[in-house]
């Protein structure tokens, strides 16, 4: 992260403010109480807060890490996954993955919404490696951001509709229905996501 002058109040508002607007937005997208013009303007004022922690940069980073220190809520995880997974610094990567840990399965849920909002460039280095990591929480996480980017995977879905991890195939079923792939048909029938 680069270092930029800042005022750290307002730095610090914009990780409130986003992990607050990213809640909100989570909670109402399927309600019945907001529209699409609505939702919208949610939107907009989250991307406003997330390039405002992003123009800050080192501020930034340090401003989502201490909300994150104060509130260990999904909010927090999100922002600090959208900052670390759009600068694509490995170290700040790891203390994002540690703090998704740290915030059990609603963690892998806020990861993903952070990954459906970092450009899919941005991405690339880090899925594959998720996808053939050992530990199911990664491989989570990368099935996410194919999901999200709409990429399939190939031949290598196959492999994941049989993985050991329940969670790992009920996201890897969810991809093959959403690329339609007859192909894996049968594999996909004898899943079991329990």
């Amino acid at each position: 992260m680069q270092r930029i002058a800042s005022i750290a109040t307002l730095v610090a508002q914009h990780a409130g403010d986003a992990a607050f607007l990213w809640l909100r937005r989570r909670r109402e997208i399927d309600g019945p109480f907001l529209d699409a013009t609505d939702i919208g303007r949610i939107d907009q004022r989250l991307e406003a807060n997330i390039e405002g922690l992003m123009a800050a940069g080192e501020s930034g980073w340090r401003a989502a890490r201490a909300q994150f220190a104060d509130f260990a809520e999904p909010g927090e995880v999100f922002v600090l996954g959208v900052l670390a997974f759009r600068s694509g610094e490995r170290a700040a990567i790891d203390v994002t993955l540690a703090a998704a840990r740290q915030a059990g399965e609603i963690g892998v849920s806020s990861l993903s919404g952070a990954l459906a909002r970092t450009p899919r460039d941005r991405l690339k280095p880090v899925v594959s490696e998720w996808l053939d990591a050992r530990d199911p929480f990664l491989r989570c996480l990368g099935l996410a951001a194919l999901q999200h980017h709409r990429v399939d995977p190939g031949a290598r879905l196959a492999d994941l509709l049989a993985d050991a991890d329940a969670g790992v195939r009920r996201r890897a079923l969810r991809l093959a229905g959403m690329f339609k792939r007859r192909d894996l048909l049968a594999p996909a029938a004898a899943t079991r996501c329990r």
